[in-house]
């Protein structure tokens, strides 16, 4: 039975080498596409000691999806792990299913698969840093067809620790995510409808009135911006008002990864340093107005204002920490970008990227970031001119990673690049 929604898989990914039977290669279904703004990658650490030596290995957690009509039931993904020409892990990940309506439901089967797999097999595990990517592949179950659906590139960097005696502990891993700095995915969400990354939520609740959201991705070292956070924009140059210009933090929607480089331990004093990667998205005072009870009070109805939306959001004492700009069309209608324009593909019909500007130095919400980076969602060139210079636009604020996390020169002289978790 095949329905109208989408086939995500939450997959954890452990480094088992398998060998699988010849399968046809086969192009996805009708109407069915991958989507790439939606990927979510990160290292599950699993270092231990052996006989008083660190071992370090880690394996792979994994958030993907298709979307579209006619996925069959019982349609699973192949996940293949390759460093270089060499095959590290391949694993079979069953798909679920979720809806964007009232009738969705988060994917517990995943989850639990990847809660049973992380540990059981110790012998099994990833212990390289470094560039690998990662091959998706959909198994449709009408007739046992592979496609390659899409290929991301991970760069995995490798943090140091110490223990309290001052002996190597086991180092820990992180993936690299400063590429996704400039992304913030902007939304129309109509009412009783759910945000475009609300089905990885502890809680998520629909949205409730017709609300603007908007998603992020930092680096940090301490989070030091509390709430307090505030909408400032103009309409082709206009200043327009919220009567209530607070900005909420969907925290259900939260995605974030640390690891912390320990240099020195002992018992009375640690030194070391955190990294953070987080993916979170902010709830908008933005409206627009399509009958009773749809709009949120308060807030500035779109549909009053079409037009170039230039926005500042703000801390309480007036710090700007985030600048992005898109354009209204209409009552819940948003421009593409020219980036989308350009090939990349964002779901629903109204998910679309904004123009983005990060704060420079001393901008307390963007600690950290990297000024060189140019490809986004694991791998990812900008391809528009506007994409392009909107990457080439993030300042280098901090230190892009710890210091035994920065790039080492890798075979044939490039520069490959490391990371880690918690």
């Amino acid at each position: 039975m095949n329905r109208t929604a989408w086939l995500s898989a939450f997959a954890s990914v452990i480094a088992i080498a398998v060998s699988h039977p010849q399968t046809a290669s086969a192009d996805l279904p009708s109407g069915v596409h991958y989507d790439e703004t939606f990927a979510w990658f990160e290292i599950n650490n699993a270092g231990t000691m052996t006989n008083n030596r660190p071992e370090e290995r880690w394996t792979l957690y994994g958030r993907f999806r298709l979307l579209g009509d006619g996925i069959p039931d019982g349609s699973a993904w192949r996940v293949v792990i390759k460093k270089g020409n060499r095959t590290v892990a391949t694993e079979t990940v069953p798909g679920s299913w979720s809806h964007n309506t009232r009738e969705f439901r988060p994917g517990n089967a995943p989850d639990a698969y990847s809660g049973q797999l992380m540990g059981s097999n110790t012998d099994h595990y990833i212990s390289d840093d470094g560039e690998f990517t990662v091959e998706l592949h959909f198994i449709n179950d009408d007739d046992d067809s592979v496609t390659l659906v899409h290929t991301h590139t991970l760069d995995v960097r490798k943090v140091s620790r110490v223990r309290g005696t001052g002996e190597p502990a086991p180092s820990e891993f992180i993936i690299n995510n400063h590429g996704n700095a400039p992304v913030m995915l902007i939304e129309a969400v109509p009412q009783n409808n759910r945000h475009h990354f609300r089905d990885y939520g502890n809680r998520g609740n629909e949205n409730h009135q017709n609300q603007v959201m908007i998603s992020y991705n930092r680096s940090f070292t301490e989070s030091v911006v509390g709430g307090g956070l505030r909408l400032r924009c103009k309409v082709d140059g206009e200043r327009v008002r919220a009567e209530r210009d607070g900005i909420d933090r969907a925290d259900s929607q939260r995605l974030d990864v640390h690891v912390s480089e320990i240099r020195m331990a002992n018992a009375n004093r640690t030194e070391g340093e955190h990294i953070h990667f987080m993916r979170g998205t902010f709830a908008l005072p933005i409206t627009w107005n399509t009958g009773d009870y749809s709009m949120v009070n308060g807030a500035i109805d779109m549909g009053a204002h079409p037009g170039r939306w230039e926005c500042q959001i703000r801390t309480e004492d007036r710090v700007v920490i985030r600048e992005f700009a898109f354009t209204v069309t209409g009552p819940g209608e948003i421009a593409p970008h020219p980036e989308e324009l350009a090939g990349l593909r964002t779901p629903y019909g109204r998910v679309h990227l904004a123009e983005t500007r990060i704060g420079g130095e001393g901008n307390e919400f963007d600690q950290r970031t990297d000024s060189s980076a140019r490809t986004a969602f694991y791998g990812r060139a900008w391809v528009s001119p506007e994409g392009q210079a909107m990457a080439g636009a993030v300042p280098q604020n901090g230190e892009a990673f710890q210091p035994s996390a920065r790039a080492r020169r890798g075979r044939r002289g490039r520069r490959s690049r490391r990371s880690r978790r918690r």
